[in-house]
């Protein structure tokens, strides 16, 4: 179980990351830089982030994610997938919203597009970890 759920949170954590970095990087990254430079005060540049903070968000997010998948007997990347949308559907609309709520910098029209990159992000993690599970019948 210990190396079934590790296995799951790496391999779950690398391919949400991988889509993370294009959809947020990759197409949005001029506009989240001017959003960074217009909130200076009260956002961190890319050169002063806390890389260990965002390390440690990743791996609980794959955590979340292979632990549901396993409580959900889920052994394929279809599923996966599907039950993957749902949970970071879920927690990206949990965390929009609490960001959304607390800072006046997060606009509503950046809500949609940290939900589908979360969302995006949580297909490719519980697909990736639904095929691992797959494999380690």
């Amino acid at each position: 179980m210990i190396k079934k759920l590790s296995l799951g949170t790496l391999i779950g954590s690398i391919a949400a990351t991988i889509v993370s970095s294009i959809w947020f990087v990759g197409l949005f990254g001029s506009k989240a830089d001017q959003w960074l430079a217009e909130n200076a005060d009260c956002a961190r540049q890319m050169d002063d982030m806390p890389y260990w903070a965002w390390i440690l968000a990743i791996l609980v997010l794959g955590f979340i994610g292979a632990l549901a998948l396993d409580k959900l007997k889920i052994k394929d990347a279809l599923n996966g997938g599907m039950a993957g949308l749902v949970i970071y559907l879920l927690i990206g609309l949990v965390i929009s919203l609490f960001t959304y709520v607390s800072f006046k910098a997060y606009e509503l029209n950046w809500m949609p597009l940290d939900i589908i990159g979360n969302t995006l992000s949580g297909i490719a993690g519980g697909a990736a970890i639904g095929w691992l599970y797959g494999k380690l019948k």
